[in-house]
């Protein structure tokens, strides 16, 4: 969710609440590991999404997709990311902060919506 809709959420409840105050409380838990934080577009016409994680130590220890089009995030294990990493930091003396990783594209749902809007937008065209 982006800080906007914990804005509006909490205006549902009657409850008024600053939006300085919420991106505070949002750097706050990231700080703490309570929350991730999504940056979605670099421009600045997306706002950064969060995750609330707690202490779900399963979200320390793997990777996320994010998807670029609706913001969906998905879990994400590879052991042939973990190997490369784990050789990164043999060989280099780099350490990957797995928990900062993620990889950002197009989810199932919205690639096969993009295929049936181009394949749709051929049609109309009538190309093959």
């Amino acid at each position: 969710m982006t800080a906007d809709d914990i804005i509006d959420f909490l205006k549902d409840k009657k409850i008024p609440v600053a939006k300085a105050t919420v991106y505070r409380y949002l750097a706050r838990l990231e700080e703490s590991g309570h929350v991730k934080k999504y940056i979605i577009s670099e421009s600045n016409q997306q706002p950064a999404c969060y995750q609330y994680i707690g202490g779900n130590e399963q979200c320390m220890s793997h990777f996320h997709l994010m998807c670029q089009t609706c913001g969906q995030i998905e879990h994400f294990e590879n052991d042939i990311l973990q190997k490369m990493f784990a050789d990164i930091k043999n060989n280099d003396g780099f350490l990957i902060d797995g928990q900062k990783t993620v990889f950002y594209g197009m989810c199932r749902v919205c690639t096969k919506e993009k295929i049936k809007e181009n394949k749709e937008n051929r049609e109309k065209k009538g190309q093959r």
